[in-house]
């Protein structure tokens, strides 16, 4: 039997309008897996289009959810997605290369804050590089409380195609 390559892993809570997207471009995953807080839109309508396998939880701790989408993944590697990310083909191919190459047990990916649609370069905000593409025999968990960072064993690589963030769309929600 073949054994998974990769799980794509989503945190959600009420992102109809951003999940679909999201979920979309994880085709090249073996399994994507949605860890929802109590959602009352229709996120979890639109996660069963793309996989069954969604874990609801009450757990506040980030660390921790991020934990549980681990735990409950198959795949060799663990690629995290937020719902209002996107990834471009090359970006796509980077990490499968990464994957391939098998060089470094993390990854670190730039990415490109758009807020108010608007891309942010300068001011620190480009390129926010963030740890996403874990191999997941050398990884650790997740800890602290409210900037989370990941613990593996092992070295870190850094891709060059940035994911697209799509923040802040409005005014209400940058408030928020």
């Amino acid at each position: 039997k073949n054994k998974m390559k990769i799980s794509s892993l989503v945190l959600t809570k009420n992102e109809e309008e951003m999940l679909g997207d999201a979920l979309k471009q994880l085709d090249f995953s073996d399994e994507i897996i949605i860890l929802d807080q109590g959602s009352q839109d229709k996120t979890l309508e639109i996660a069963k289009k793309f996989t069954q396998k969604i874990i609801s939880s009450k757990v506040e701790d980030y660390a921790q959810r991020r934990n549980m989408l681990a735990e409950n993944a198959q795949g060799e590697w663990l690629f995290y997605l937020d719902p209002d990310e996107r990834i471009t083909d090359n970006c796509k191919k980077e990490i499968l290369a990464a994957i391939q190459s098998n060089e470094h047990s993390a990854y670190y990916i730039p990415r490109e804050n758009h807020i108010l649609g608007k891309f942010l370069k300068h001011g620190g905000w480009y390129p926010d590089y963030v740890p996403r593409l874990f191999k997941k025999s050398e990884f650790l968990g997740w800890k602290g409380k409210v900037h989370e960072s990941p613990k593996f064993n092992g070295s870190a690589g850094y891709l060059k195609t940035p994911l697209v963030h799509k923040t802040a769309r409005d005014l209400k929600s940058m408030l928020d």
